[in-house]
């Protein structure tokens, strides 16, 4: 339950945007051409992945949930932002997540040129960089707020590799196995500045496609806060979900990931 203290100090935190400006129409997010955004995020995956087949169904080669791996990581964000004319812009984003784990299977699969037996023990190592680049059309505009759709590329590079274990130690023996997916997405956002300092900025996308030898489904959505000391830096934070099922046609197996990632991230950005 809320104190006095804590309601007298979100008062003056909201008497405090009021203070610095009426409707934040100076703010850089509103002002500046170019935007960028260097930081780390720390994120919690569940991700499965693994071979399938219309006969025989699904072979599961990595599940975080059913090892129970830790899969908190830290790893580098990165975004930038050119803000154009006639309401366009364009924006590019960065960021990996990489999750390890160790298992022992239950059944005889073949992954690659790995055919590991039952009972055996092997390590799985899975990554996933995201590309993402995206164009934005504000269909509403005003002095401190914006809204608009934008359609984009996410580009997903997973990579997935095993190794077997002997004595509790990985044997030689390694296949990996890699898709670089790239994605179409359709997304909305909206941008708030609060005051000269503080602005908010919602966004979501989703879209499912079916491209040469990828057949994915994606859904993310992230929200962000930037606070400027300035015309030109500040810091921020933020949160991003992304949700991806997709599928990889091979000639016998295909492979499959099914990837959940929730991240905060955290960030020095500039503008100019």
């Amino acid at each position: 339950m809320l104190n006095r203290n804590t309601l007298a100090l979100a008062t003056l935190l909201l008497a405090s945007f009021n203070l610095y400006a009426q409707d934040g129409s100076t703010h850089p997010l509103f002002e500046d051409d170019w935007i960028f955004r260097i930081g780390g995020q720390q994120s919690d995956a569940d991700a499965k992945a693994g071979l399938a087949n219309p006969n025989i169904g699904e072979i599961p080669v990595i599940d975080l949930n059913a090892v129970d791996a830790d899969t908190t990581v830290t790893s580098f964000f990165g975004n930038v932002v050119w803000q154009g004319p006639e309401r366009w812009s364009l924006g590019f984003k960065y960021f990996q997540a990489e999750v390890n784990s160790e298992r022992v299977t239950q059944e005889e699969f073949t992954f690659g040129d790995i055919t590991i037996p039952a009972d055996t023990g092997f390590t799985a190592d899975f990554t996933t960089d995201f590309y993402i680049l995206n164009g934005y059309w504000d269909f509403y505009q005003a002095s401190n707020r914006a809204a608009g759709i934008g359609l984009g590329l996410y580009g997903m590079q997973l990579d997935l590799t095993l190794a077997t274990q002997v004595g509790g130690e990985s044997a030689a023996q390694i296949e990996s196995a890699d898709a670089l997916a790239p994605l179409p997405v359709i997304s909305a956002y909206y941008m708030h500045a609060f005051n000269e300092h503080l602005a908010m900025t919602l966004e979501g996308g989703w879209l499912g496609a079916d491209i040469g030898d990828y057949d994915g489904d994606i859904v993310a959505a992230s929200i962000s806060v930037d606070y400027w000391f300035n015309d030109n830096w500040g810091l921020g934070v933020g949160y991003n979900y992304v949700d991806l099922d997709l599928t990889v046609d091979e000639t016998i197996f295909d492979q499959y990931y099914k990837v959940k990632y929730d991240s905060f991230y955290f960030y020095a950005t500039f503008g100019f």
